[in-house]
């Protein structure tokens, strides 16, 4: 029989200071694993408006995909 699991991240998105804008990510999966990630971007606050969001958005969730990938590395090595 097929599963379908169901992950969800939930991403906060703030503002630190002007001009640098902080995402933290937190993943939920299926097993009730719980990964966090953070990312942040600095620049001029006029740029930080347009892709700041984006910048630390990704990078919060690059830095999820790290730890997945080590998580599976590891259940791989036993």
């Amino acid at each position: 029989m097929k599963t379908t699991k169901r992950w969800t991240i939930e991403i906060l998105l703030d503002e630190v200071d002007q001009g640098t804008t902080r995402a933290v990510a937190r993943l939920d999966t299926s097993e009730d694993a719980h990964l966090h990630g953070q990312g942040t971007w600095q620049g001029e606050a006029a740029v930080a408006a347009e892709i700041g969001d984006d910048v630390a958005v990704s990078r919060a969730l690059g830095e999820i995909a790290e730890k997945l990938s080590i998580r599976a590395s590891a259940a791989i090595s036993c």
